[in-house]
């Protein structure tokens, strides 16, 4: 009796026999992309796939959008992905946040993201802050008191004087996104352990809302009418 190959495959959930050399079975695989919305519109727009099997799912508390194609086939379903995400450089000035800034973290924010600042604000900043030490020294010289006590005095002098409680910053709010100019206050406080410097900026939270909403339109108006639309 002749011997014979016999080739078993399993793929998926199909599991398939030939005999002899059968070539390789091609598979479709799951497609799965991540990046921005500009990801997602160009992919509706240069590739080819049925539009009447894909739904886009839109998120604006979350900031992410995602196109789902062949939802009902684990190997043919593609997914791409796209978020809208802060620039770190954002985070690094707590901008909008209950994190407080010490003396120490805001001379190195003065210095080493100088360009970031508008109208040498980062060198009004740093003379600022050597004010602050001055007044510190003034202060220890004249009374022995606990620190807390000295910075809170610091603090109603530099209330008074009006001292640097505003500042303007030049930086994109997303990433890849286009540099914004806008207005930051400054607001100081103390505690046990020194000085606390908050920035607070009610004109980003308009200019912030602003841009997530264009985003979200412009995607919205480059996606073909036939493609379900799923808002969250």
């Amino acid at each position: 009796m002749e011997d014979k190959k016999i080739n078993i495959n399993v793929e998926g959930t199909e599991l398939v026999i030939r005999e002899g050399k059968a070539p390789e079975i091609e598979v479709e695989r799951a497609v799965s992309i991540e990046g921005n919305f500009e990801t997602i519109a160009q992919y509706m727009e240069k590739r080819d796939f049925d539009h009447k099997k894909a739904h886009l799912v839109t998120n604006r508390k979350q900031l992410f959008a995602r196109l789902v194609i062949n939802p009902d086939s684990a190997r043919k379903e593609a997914m791409i992905t796209g978020e809208i995400k802060k620039n770190k450089e954002m985070d690094v000035f707590q901008i909008n946040t209950s994190s407080a800034l010490r003396i120490n973290a805001l001379r190195l924010l003065a210095s080493r993201y100088k360009y970031i600042f508008k109208n040498n604000d980062n060198s009004k900043m740093i003379d600022f802050l050597k004010k602050v030490n001055v007044q510190r020294n003034i202060i220890m010289k004249n009374e022995n008191d606990r620190k807390g006590n000295i910075d809170m005095q610091i603090k109603q002098t530099l209330d008074t004087d009006n001292i640097l409680n505003k500042i303007q910053l030049c930086m994109p709010v997303f990433e890849n996104g286009e540099k914004i100019t806008f207005d930051v206050d400054i607001i100081i406080d103390c505690d046990d352990s020194g000085m606390m410097f908050y920035f607070e900026s009610s004109e980003l939270i308009v200019m912030e809302q602003e841009m997530i909403d264009k985003m979200f339109d412009e995607l919205l108006e480059r996606t073909p009418e036939d493609i379900v639309i799923a808002y969250n």
